[in-house]
C-alpha cells in the first residue's frame, strides 16, 4: 500500500500550469507539466504555518505567517530557496486580514481603531515603503445575525453603511486528486480553478471529463435578516474543451448547501438537498430547465450518497426500518426498482468493471445491478483501512481508496495479502486510537487490529458484553465514557498481564507510572493496561501536597461544596471504599455531609472541579478537582490533598483508557503485541486528554518548570485509589442514598439497606477486579 507523498494540505496556489502546495509539515511541493515535474523544499527550520502563499510574475514566492503577534513575509526564489525573511512589521497597525499583488506591487491590508490601512511592501527587501488609510468602518460586532462561510471574516459597516465581509485568508477554490504509484509518478489527476473565490458548496468530476460545481451567491445585506431566503443556486459547467456555462436554479427549502450533485452523460444534472429530515431530488437539463422534483415520501431516515449508472440516478440511503438501501429513480421523477443489503454502507463508480462498487464497511465489492449479485474485490481490514471510504475507484489494475484527506493506491497483491485479525471492541473508542491503530496496521506484516465501536446508546453494553461472553473479541477498549469498565467482569474473563511484563523489562517503574498500573492489580495479577489517566483529587490553598485529609477535618471545615453532588460523592466512595465493610460511621458522616452541604444539580453526570476558584477568603476551602499537567502547571500555588478516607491519601486515578485481553483468546500473543504499540513512544507521545502512563511521554506534555515538575510527580506517584468503575456498586450506593437525599427514608435505614446490598453484591461478584 503506498500513500501519495503530500499529506494534510494546508494551502494551494495555481499559478499557470505551475501548482503549488503546502503540507502541514511544511513542504512546499512545486509541480509543474501537469504534474510531472516535481521540486520540493523543506521549510519548516523557520517556517510554522502558511497563512498565505502568493506569487509574482518572475515566479517569485512569498510566504506570509501572521498571528496576534507578529506578521512575517517570506521570500522565496523560483528555485525555492530562501531570498530573506522580514518581520519589520512592529509598526503596522491592526490585525493583517488580506495580502496580495497588484501591478507587481506587494500590499498587505490591515484593520484597526475603526480604519482599514494599506501597506505597500518593497518585494525585493520586505521593508515597508508606506501606508494609507483605505477607508473607515463602524465595527458593529455582528450582533449574531450574519452567518458567514468558514473562510470569511466579518470586518464592520463602513461610513457609507454597507457591509463589509471579506475572505480570511482570500483563497482559490481548487480541487484537486493526486494518486501516486510506488515510484511516485502520478497516475491520476483531476483539477479545476476558480479565480473569484465564490462559495463553492459542491463538486462532482463527470465520467466524461466534464466539472460541475455549485456557486453559493447571495446578498450580504438581505443575510441580516434571519427571514430572508436563498433563492437560488449557480450551477457551473466546465467541460473537457474548457468552455464554461452555467445557469441558476431555485433553492429548496431555503438550504444553501446540496448533498448532492450529479450528471449523466446525456447532460441531466441531478441536485439532492434536504431541509428538516426530508429530501428532494432535482433534475435539469443541460440548459437549466426542470424535468422533475420529487420528496422523498418519507422514504429516507438517512440519505447516505448516490451514483450514476448507464445515465440513471441510484441513491443510496438508510430506510426508517433501518436497512440499507439502493433504489432507482425513473426518468419520470419516481422510485424505481430497489435493493437491499448490509453491504450498501456507501457506494461508488463501477468504473465499467461493475454497475456499482460498495462496502459493507469491512470489505469492498462489485455490485450487478440487473441480477442482484455482489463479487468480493478486497478486504479493507486486511489493507489495514479502519474507515469507510468515502471514495472508491479501480485504476491500472489497481485500486484507489479514500478518507477525505488521503488517497491511498492499493495494489491487488497488497489486498490480498492475508494477516491474522485481532479482534478489537468497545463503546466509544477514541478517534485518536481509531487513527493509531490504522498506523499500527500498515506497519505490522502479521496481524491486523480490527476496530468494533459499539456508538453509546442503550444497546451498546448488551453488544459489547455479547461480544465478551460468545467470545467474539480478543480485545476491550474501556474508557471513561463506558457505562462499564473491566472492573465489571469477574477476573477469570480477562488473561494476566503479569507473565508479558516479567518478560519485558523495558515496562518497569523507571520507565511507567507502575504505581498507577499496579492500582489495577487483584491478587497480585494484573488484568487491564492502563495507557492514559487523569487524577481526582482535593486541592487547597494552605497545607503540604498530598497529606491526607482527615474525615472529620473535612466535614467541619467545609460549609458549602457548589457542585454536582454526584461528581463529589462518586470520588469520595472512590477513595473511601477499599474494602467490604466500608459502611461504618465514617460512611455515615459522608451520607449526611452531601445531603447538607451539597447541592443537587440534574442527573448526576461528573464534572471537571479543575476551574472551581478558591478565594483568599476562605483558604483553607477544599474542592474537588481532575488534575492534569496543563491545570497543575497553571494553578501552582494550589495544594493538593487527595480526598478524605479510611486509609492512604486519597489520589484517585481514573483511566481514561484501557486495555484487556480476553483470556480465551487464541491470538494472545498479537494482542498483546497491540498493547506493547499502544505503550512504544509513537502511541505515547500522541496522547493530549490527559497523562500518558509512559513518564518520557508525560516528560513533553508537562512545560512548568522543575519544581513545579516534581511536586506534580509526587501527587501522581502518591496516588492510591481507584475510580470506582464497577457501576453496579456504585448504582447500589446511589439509588440507595438518593431515597435519604429526598427525605424518603432515614439515615440508619439508608446505611442498613446499602450494607445488606453491597455485602450481597460483593459476595456474588467475588473474585473479581474490583
Amino acid at each position: 500500500m503506498e500513500k501519495y507523498n503530500i499529506r494534510d494540505i494546508e494551502t494551494v496556489l495555481v499559478n499557470g500550469d505551475t501548482v503549488y502546495v503546502f503540507d502541514k509539515e511544511m513542504i512546499l511541493h512545486k509541480f509543474e507539466d501537469g504534474f510531472d515535474n516535481c521540486t520540493e523544499t523543506d521549510v519548516s527550520e523557520y517556517l510554522l504555518r502558511a497563512y498565505r502563499i502568493i506569487t509574482d510574475k518572475q515566479n517569485n514566492i512569498y510566504i506570509f505567517t501572521s498571528d496576534a503577534e507578529e506578521t512575517v513575509l517570506f521570500k522565496l526564489d523560483a528555485e525555492l530557496h530562501l531570498d530573506y525573511k522580514s518581520d519589520d512589521y512592529s509598526d503596522m497597525p491592526g490585525d493583517v486580514y488580506d495580502i496580495f499583488i497588484e501591478n507587481e506591487m506587494l500590499y498587505v491590508q490591515t484593520i484597526a481603531d475603526g480604519q482599514v490601512y494599506t501597506n505597500i511592501i518593497d518585494k525585493n527587501s520586505g521593508k515597508t515603503l508606506s501606508r494609507e488609510v483605505a477607508f473607515e468602518y463602524n465595527d458593529t460586532n455582528n450582533e449574531g445575525k450574519l452567518n458567514l462561510d468558514e473562510n470569511e471574516t466579518y470586518i464592520g459597516t463602513c461610513s457609507d453603511e454597507s457591509f463589509i465581509v471579506l475572505r480570511y485568508p482570500e483563497i482559490q477554490e481548487y480541487y484537486c486528486v493526486l494518486v501516486k504509484d510506488e515510484n511516485e509518478n502520478t497516475i491520476e489527476q483531476k483539477k479545476f480553478i476558480i479565480e473569484q473565490s465564490p462559495i463553492i458548496s459542491k463538486v462532482e468530476i463527470c465520467n466524461n471529463g466534464d466539472t460541475l460545481y455549485i456557486e453559493e451567491s447571495y446578498d450580504v445585506k438581505t443575510a441580516f435578516n434571519e427571514s430572508d431566503e436563498a433563492e437560488e443556486h449557480i450551477i457551473h459547467r466546465i467541460k473537457s474543451d474548457g468552455t464554461h456555462s452555467s445557469f441558476r436554479v431555485p433553492v429548496y427549502n431555503n438550504e444553501r448547501y446540496p448533498l448532492a450533485l450529479k450528471s449523466d452523460n446525456i447532460g441531466n444534472i441531478y441536485i439532492i438537498e434536504n431541509k428538516d429530515s426530508r429530501y428532494q431530488i432535482c433534475c435539469y437539463d443541460e440548459y437549466g430547465n426542470l424535468k422533475y422534483d420529487m420528496e422523498d415520501s418519507n422514504k429516507m431516515l438517512s440519505y447516505i450518497n448516490s451514483e450514476i449508472v448507464n445515465d440513471e440516478l441510484y441513491v443510496n440511503y438508510i430506510s426508517y426500518d433501518e436497512k440499507y438501501i439502493v433504489q432507482k429513480i425513473n426518468s419520470e421523477g419516481g422510485w424505481g426498482t430497489y435493493n437491499e443489503n448490509l453491504v450498501f454502507k456507501r457506494i461508488y463508480s463501477g468504473n465499467n468493471q461493475y454497475d456499482l462498487f460498495t462496502t459493507d464497511g469491512k470489505k469492498v465489492f462489485g455490485y450487478n445491478i440487473d441480477k442482484c449479485e455482489l463479487t468480493e474485490i478486497l478486504s479493507l481490514i486486511n489493507c489495514g483501512i479502519q474507515f469507510t471510504p468515502s471514495d472508491f475507484f479501480g485504476y491500472n489494475k489497481n485500486y484507489v481508496i479514500s478518507d477525505d484527506h488521503s488517497y491511498y493506491l492499493l495494489s491487488k497483491d497488497d489486498a490480498a495479502k492475508s494477516k491474522q485479525v485481532i479482534k478489537m471492541s468497545g463503546i466509544d473508542i477514541s478517534q485518536a486510537l481509531k487513527n493509531q491503530v490504522v498506523n499500527y496496521n500498515s506497519k505490522d506484516d502479521e496481524y491486523i487490529i480490527e476496530c468494533v465501536d459499539y456508538n453509546f446508546d442503550e444497546d451498546s453494553v448488551n453488544s459489547l458484553n455479547m461480544d465478551i461472553v460468545m467470545k467474539k473479541t480478543d480485545l476491550v477498549v474501556f474508557n471513561n465514557y463506558s457505562p462499564i469498565k473491566a472492573e465489571n467482569y469477574n477476573s477469570f474473563v480477562f488473561a494476566d498481564f503479569s507473565n508479558y511484563l516479567n518478560e519485558n523489562s523495558e515496562i518497569n517503574d523507571d520507565r511507567y507510572f507502575y504505581g498507577v498500573i499496579n492500582l489495577y492489580r487483584s491478587d497480585a495479577k494484573l488484568y487491564t493496561m492502563i495507557t492514559e489517566f487523569n487524577i481526582y483529587t482535593m486541592i487547597k490553598r494552605a497545607g503540604e501536597d498530598v497529606s491526607s485529609i482527615k474525615l472529620n477535618d473535612f466535614l467541619n471545615d467545609v460549609s458549602q461544596m457548589n457542585e454536582h453532588r454526584f461528581g463529589l460523592a462518586s470520588n469520595l466512595f472512590s477513595a473511601y471504599i477499599k474494602n467490604n465493610d466500608f459502611v461504618n460511621n465514617d460512611f455515615r458522616s459522608i451520607l449526611k455531609f452531601l445531603k447538607e452541604n451539597v447541592h443537587d444539580i440534574s442527573d448526576g453526570n461528573r464534572i471537571n472541579f479543575g476551574y472551581v476558584e478558591i478565594t483568599k477568603e476562605n483558604n483553607n476551602a477544599y474542592r474537588g478537582c481532575v488534575m492534569t499537567p496543563y491545570f497543575f502547571q497553571k494553578n501552582a500555588d494550589i495544594s493538593y490533598c487527595g480526598f478524605p478516607t479510611n486509609q492512604g491519601k486519597g489520589i484517585v486515578v481514573e483511566p481514561l483508557e484501557s486495555i484487556s485481553i480476553l483470556d480465551n483468546s487464541e491470538n494472545k500473543e498479537g494482542a498483546w503485541r497491540f498493547i506493547e504499540y499502544c505503550l512504544s513512544d509513537e502511541y505515547q507521545n500522541s496522547l493530549y486528554r490527559g497523562i500518558p502512563v509512559k513518564k518520557s511521554a508525560y516528560d513533553k506534555v508537562f512545560t512548568g518548570d522543575s519544581k513545579e515538575k516534581e511536586r506534580c510527580l509526587n501527587v501522581i506517584n502518591s496516588a492510591d485509589c481507584k475510580y470506582i468503575g464497577d457501576t453496579d456498586l456504585f448504582n447500589i450506593i446511589w439509588e440507595e442514598s438518593e431515597q435519604y437525599f429526598n427525605d424518603e427514608r432515614s439515615l440508619d435505614e439508608t446505611v442498613k439497606s446499602i450494607k445488606n446490598k453491597t455485602n450481597i453484591y460483593l459476595s456474588e461478584t467475588t473474585p473479581s477486579l474490583f
